[in-house]
């Protein structure tokens, strides 16, 4: 095997990642109303940037050195009984009704962008 052909499936995972890692990069422009490009959130080694949000949560789109494509959320989420995550009381008028935390979902493998990442 010559030398080049031994970087060839390298340089593909490198063109990949950079055509996906363009294509997040600027959706989070287009995400932040034309301005700059965040930096990205590193989380397991893969870069992800913000891409969208509703009312409770934030979206995030990553890639990973390799090409593959990944996807997490961060939002508040409630709970019944007070715990590390769940440490914010959510009152009702003086009686406390549930708790409430701020989670990230587990990071997920994706095929592609098909599916809900918040709006804009």
């Amino acid at each position: 095997m010559t030398d080049v052909e031994s970087r060839a499936p390298r340089e593909r995972a490198d063109t990949k990642c950079s055509d996906v890692r363009q294509l997040i990069c600027d959706w989070n422009r287009q995400y932040n109303g034309g301005a700059d490009t965040d930096e990205p959130r590193i989380r397991d080694d893969i870069e992800f940037w913000r891409v969208g949000h509703n009312a409770s949560h934030e979206f995030y789109a990553g890639v990973r050195a390799d090409g593959r494509v990944f996807t997490y959320s961060v939002g508040e989420e409630y709970a019944d009984e007070p715990s590390e995550e769940f440490d914010s009381p959510v009152y009702d008028q003086e009686e406390i009704i549930e708790w409430s935390g701020v989670i990230s979902s587990p990071i997920r493998e994706i095929e592609d962008f098909r599916g809900y990442f918040g709006h804009f």
